[in-house]
């Protein structure tokens, strides 16, 4: 059940890999709003130090979930979200995730004075009522928050956003024609975060990890190398931080002490369809990290 929350979450198995041995590592398993009132910009400002606190909840939940204390991370999430008012920029994606919460904890403070049973009412909420786009909203949220409110509340968006920049929309083009998506980019801690865009069965997930992670955890199945690259790797599965699915196609590149997975899965499953657009965001990408 908990598993299941976690990746409600954005977590998945990345949190709780991290949680047992400190490092995240592919796993076997298949890949796969109610708007509320603008408050004035002058009670965000005032109420900052709170929200970045509530931004370091969010981002800490993200990087380092324990689910021996979720149900007080939702707890404090709550609050927040009830007691603070949003950025202006974000204000429906945060009632929506208000929402979420709200009705998670109402259903573990009725389920009475037993721990368990209140993060099993957490818990079943959470997986009948988040979706994806209410994960991605988690970051949005706290990247919101960092640019109203700047300093450290912004930090952790930013590894995520530097990852979404990997890559552009004009060669997401490619695969997602003139409509590419939105990302959702999560900085995930320690040298791990990925970015990913999904519409209409094709996904794109950009990843950056610890080269030694790269190297010790994602080459022990089949590989080969990429001549277009210097330190290119092909693999011939849909690879990501704790995510691994056959339908696809992965192209990995180590610069300096980074690893940057470029993995991509198409409607028609086709893994040298996916290889080859994989590595063409790989080489145009190694020109800019240089």
């Amino acid at each position: 059940m908990r598993t299941t929350t976690a990746a409600l979450l954005g977590l998945a198995v990345l949190a709780l890999t991290a949680c047992s041995n400190g490092s995240p590592a592919a796993t076997p398993g298949e890949n796969e709003s109610p708007a509320s009132s603008t408050p004035p910009e002058a009670s965000v400002d005032a109420s900052c130090g709170e929200l970045t606190e509530l931004a370091g909840t969010l981002t800490e939940l993200n990087a380092n979930f324990d689910p021996n204390t979720l149900l007080d991370s939702a707890r404090a999430i709550d609050a927040g979200l009830e007691s603070l008012d949003p950025p202006p920029a974000v204000a429906a994606e945060w009632a929506a995730v208000a929402s979420i919460f709200g009705s998670a904890v109402t259903a573990a403070d009725a389920a009475g004075d037993d721990r368990a049973a209140q993060e099993e009412a957490l818990a079943g909420v959470l997986d009948t009522q988040a979706t994806p786009e209410s994960v991605a909203h988690l970051d949005t949220i706290a990247a919101a928050i960092g640019e109203q409110c700047g300093g450290e509340a912004g930090a952790a968006a930013g590894g995520a956003n530097e990852t979404c920049a990997l890559v552009t929309d004009d060669e997401l083009a490619a695969l997602f024609g003139t409509a590419v998506p939105a990302p959702s980019g999560s900085d995930l801690g320690e040298g791990f975060a990925e970015c990913e865009w999904e519409a209409a069965g094709t996904t794109v997930l950009v990843s950056v990890l610890p080269a030694g992670e790269f190297t010790d955890d994602y080459l022990n199945g089949a590989h080969e190398p990429v001549s277009a690259l210097e330190q290119g790797t092909a693999l011939p599965d849909f690879v990501g931080i704790g995510r691994v699915g056959t339908t696809g196609g992965t192209v990995a590149q180590i610069t300096g002490e980074s690893a940057y997975l470029f993995a991509v899965m198409t409607p028609d499953e086709s893994v040298d369809t996916a290889l080859a657009a994989a590595e063409s965001l790989a080489v145009a990408a190694s020109a800019r990290l240089g």
